[in-house]
């Protein structure tokens, strides 16, 4: 009798974790898993439907506009960053914002889209990892000049 009755608290206690998951996240799972895929029409379609731009991954702590940043989605990003209180300057866990991570990818149009909205060029990670540091480390040469035009510090 008591390993059944275990066996049943551990199933509703996953189960009532999964559901308040599943019911606090699931518009900014659906945004972000959007902005992630590149689904520019999915993106409208949730703001519209009043998701948060700034909602995040409850693990991750990623937004929609750092998965579109990281996976080089420029008109997802243009659409995020035209979103109402968007936070540019949003950090997932590791504290990688949408601009660190797209100038270690090369992106060179989504990095001039968030400086254009404002993003901090000095930003670091939680490991003291900034936008121009990793560019350079990557190689994208373009993409650390137009860091350096709009002021990043040479630390």
């Amino acid at each position: 009798m008591r390993i059944s009755k275990g066996i049943f608290t551990i199933t509703f206690l996953f189960v009532s974790i999964v559901t308040f998951y599943s019911w606090s996240a699931a518009s900014q799972c659906d945004l972000v898993d959007a902005a992630e895929k590149g689904n520019l029409e999915a993106i409208k379609s949730c703001l519209e439907n009043g998701a948060d731009v700034n909602g995040h991954e409850l693990f991750t702590r990623t937004t929609a506009l750092i998965e579109a940043a990281k996976n080089g989605h420029t008109d997802c990003v243009k659409a995020l960053l035209l979103a109402k209180d968007v936070d540019v300057d949003a950090k997932d866990k590791n504290g990688y914002t949408a601009l660190i991570i797209s100038a270690g990818k090369g992106y060179e149009n989504v990095v001039k889209q968030l400086l254009a909205k404002g993003a901090d060029v000095n930003e670091k990670t939680n490991g003291g990892v900034t936008a121009l540091w990793i560019a350079t480390h990557e190689g994208h040469n373009d993409v650390v000049n137009i860091l350096k035009a709009a002021g990043a510090r040479v630390d």
